[in-house]
């Protein structure tokens, strides 16, 4: 299995000028290895840098490095001894834990939350939706908070779009929400409002349609959901998920179907064939 999580070209910069500098070639090198997704290289870079020439602040960036290509130079692996993946992922744990004051919450430890959550939903073997989902959540935390607004949008839906497919999903047979991974609308609701890109607006439409669509027992969540569905399929057929959009529309118009008010009171509801 290859797992290959990379930081963005377009955010790399931005990235960049918030870890630390001036470490010297190995440093240069271990971070270059570590954009393309040699993790296992990259590990060994970053344990020759030189202490001596970093401040406290840069000395947890690097123990950071080691631990999160630690323990993704493993998961690429098939060895069934997790030994070095599960003392990283303590030492990941052990970081996060011991910033205890919301205002010392800095990138870093955003960085952090997001490294716990790909280990538990971006390995296959592991697949736990929930745990990652927790460490997701506090990142997309700290990056709703950031005044660098360009840069986090590009964070935030990055993020989301992990969380709502991982890299260990077949194309051809992983549906949303398959394993538990389903986004909290409000959630995708939040990363609507600061999405400029059609594509990932037609994509942040389709989730909500999903996760809309168990929910839509009145007349007023059905609408929200038909105008989901429809919105998404704007994004037109080039999009991966166009199908899975296509085939789950036309199902929700036929069961459950239109809420219709019934003589004895309440809902019932109308499958909507014409449209299905």
């Amino acid at each position: 299995m290859s797992l290959t999580l990379t930081v963005p070209l377009m955010i790399l910069s931005a990235l960049v000028a918030m870890t630390p500098l001036g470490s010297g070639p190995a440093w240069d090198e271990a971070e270059a290895l570590r954009q393309e997704g040699s993790f296992g290289l990259a590990l060994e870079a970053y344990r020759t840098v030189d202490r001596s020439g970093l401040d406290k602040q840069g000395e947890r960036w690097l123990d950071f490095r080691i631990a999160d290509c630690t323990w993704r130079s493993r998961a690429s692996t098939e060895d069934p001894d997790d030994t070095a993946s599960r003392d990283a992922l303590g030492r990941l744990r052990a970081m996060a834990a011991g910033v205890t004051r919301d205002q010392d919450q800095d990138l870093l430890w955003a960085e952090i939350q997001e490294s716990l959550g790909d280990a538990a939903w971006q390995v296959r073997r592991h697949s736990d939706w929930y745990t990652g989902w927790s460490h997701y959540q506090q990142a997309l935390s700290w990056w709703a908070g950031s005044r660098d607004i360009d840069t986090a949008r590009v964070r935030y839906i990055q993020i989301l779009r992990k969380a709502a497919r991982p890299v260990w999903a077949e194309p051809r047979q992983y549906v949303y929400g398959s394993y538990g991974g389903m986004v909290p609308v409000e959630t995708l609701n939040g990363a609507l409002r600061i999405a400029t890109d059609p594509d990932d607006i037609a994509w942040l439409r389709y989730l909500v349609a999903m996760g809309l669509r168990n929910q839509s027992g009145n007349p007023a969540l059905y609408q929200r959901t038909v105008e989901a569905f429809q919105a998404a399929l704007k994004g037109g057929r080039e999009q991966a998920w166009y199908d899975d959009a296509l085939y789950h529309y036309a199902w929700f118009l036929h069961s459950p179907g239109r809420p219709v008010r019934l003589d004895q009171g309440g809902y019932g509801h109308q499958p909507e064939w014409a449209q299905a």
